[in-house]
């Protein structure tokens, strides 16, 4: 029955191995961007750390939402637990694109146990991917592999091939067990090398105009209606990929004509897929967030459809445009001191607005380093050269020490370290806002707006510093905050 669909059976280098990427340093921005320039810039580690984040989470983060599919996890119950948290941003996507009735994604567990830890899970997962496919008959089903049939070593990969031959589903396979690295954005292209080595197949013919848009499940839906105005404008068609994406639009994705990315570390893997395997260029700029980023994404397209005239004509009016507002908030936060912390191509597009907004920016927190964000680091040196730059993926006892050193006046962050900054008494503004404009000319005016809220409204953190506190000792914070990065012999 099978339609010779090819299956994943080697993982996917993990970034460390693809990129030379690292989770570990402390410096200043002028210091990194030195190193990068003498390529002295080498991965440290930690003597001690506190907590980190899954491979497979993020796996999962970027199939789950895709339309008609269904998600299996080869895990412990618990390694799908997050997925409740993934299918509301689900519903509310689909709420916002106006689709009625909405649907709840479909994910499944082989639920091992201790009795499996040791016999093992095999037959477990060949008989849930063969009732999934009985009941639900989805389109394609994902199969996330997890640390536990990791450990115990279950041929997953051999499991599948077999599988493919009984039924006409796509099997799509990321083996993504989350020890095998530190960089968790291996789970993205985890993801996405399933999907580029068995979804994709040559297209017939080019699309003329289509553009490719890799986004992430964080970017919401009024971010997407922008890149759709800004690129309508200038005669192209946003075909965003792959959350909330039919099985048509990734096929579809090999006749574009350009492929970009809202966030370059989410959608690095695939955007290189589809240039090497099908020769659609891609754009390497970080994120089109923040003025001078949204007219470097924009250029860079322009420079492979051809049509420059068009965006400078756009990028001219847009400025014009937005250009008093944007005046009047520079006025209102000069001076302002703020530190960022978020995965690369937030990180580094929020600290260069900063700029833009008149703000000061006094650090900045970015969860791994890749050549992704070389250029970007090269330009908060000069801008900042005395900001500090802490590689950490997810370590808050150094958030801490550093917040607690330098008191800016705002923090900007995600949901977890915004509530664990909050108890220190800064004002502190979630960067992952789903319901929120970020990117784009509009998002400009939108993130000043939400900075000049946060500062006026000071109240709630100042209070919750008084009755709620880190638990840290007061000598951690004394101390120096890198303490524990050392090199990889452990000096």
């Amino acid at each position: 029955m099978s339609r010779n669909i090819p299956v994943i059976q080697k993982p996917v280098p993990t970034r460390e191995e693809r990129l030379g990427s690292f989770a570990a340093y402390g410096g200043t921005c002028a210091g990194a961007s030195g190193q990068i320039k003498c390529r002295c810039f080498k991965g440290l580690d930690r003597s001690f750390s506190q907590a980190s984040v899954c491979q497979e989470w993020y796996s999962m983060f970027t199939l789950l939402t895709v339309r008609n599919s269904a998600t299996i996890v080869h895990g412990p119950v618990g390694c799908v637990s997050s997925a409740t948290c993934m299918n509301i941003f689900n519903r509310l996507g689909q709420q916002a694109r106006g689709e009625s009735p909405i649907q709840d994604a479909r994910w499944f567990s082989t639920n091992l146990t201790e009795t499996e830890a040791i016999h093992g899970g095999e037959a477990k997962l060949r008989e849930t991917v063969l009732e999934v496919q009985k009941r639900y008959h989805p389109e394609v089903i994902f199969i996330f592999s997890s640390c536990v049939s990791g450990v115990i070593g279950d041929s997953v990969g051999s499991i599948v091939k077999n599988l493919q031959k009984e039924i006409r589903t796509p099997l799509l396979l990321s083996q993504c067990e989350g020890f095998r690295t530190s960089v968790w954005a291996t789970g993205f292209d985890s993801a996405f090398h399933a999907v580029g080595n068995v979804l994709l197949r040559k297209g017939s013919h080019q699309i003329k105009g289509l553009v490719n848009v890799i986004s992430p499940l964080t970017v919401g839906r009024l971010d997407e209606l922008e890149l759709e105005r800004i690129l309508s404008a200038v005669g192209l068609k946003a075909n965003f990929i792959p959350c909330y994406s039919t099985i048509e639009d990734l096929r579809r994705s090999v006749q574009a004509v350009v492929t970009t990315a809202t966030c370059l570390t989410f959608g690095d893997y695939l955007a290189r897929h589809l240039q090497e395997k099908y020769g659609v260029p891609y754009t390497r700029e970080v994120m089109p967030l923040g003025l001078e980023a949204t007219d470097r994404w924009l250029r860079e397209i322009a420079k492979i459809t051809g049509n420059h005239r068009k965006v400078e004509n756009f990028i001219r009016a847009e400025h014009r445009r937005i250009a008093p507002r944007l005046g009047e908030l520079r006025e209102k936060l000069h001076g302002k001191r703020v530190y960022v912390s978020a995965g690369q191509a937030r990180a580094m597009s929020f600290s260069v607005l900063a700029k833009e907004l008149g703000f000061e920016l006094v650090g900045t927190t970015v969860y791994h380093y890749d050549e992704v964000i070389s250029a970007s680091i090269h330009r908060l040196g000069k801008l900042f050269p005395d900001a500090i730059l802490n590689i950490a993926n997810l370590q808050p006892y150094e958030t801490a020490n550093l917040i607690g050193r330098l008191n800016p006046d705002l923090y900007l962050a995600d949901e977890i370290t915004t509530t664990w900054v909050a108890k220190q008494g800064i004002p502190t503004m979630m960067i992952y806002d789903y319901g929120s404009n970020y990117l784009g000319y509009n998002g400009v005016i939108a993130i000043g707006e939400k900075m000049l809220m946060a500062l006026a409204n000071p109240g709630f953190v100042k209070k919750l510093s008084q009755h709620n506190p880190l638990p840290y000792k007061k000598s951690w914070y004394a101390q120096n905050p890198f303490r524990f990065i050392v090199d990889s012999a452990g000096v």
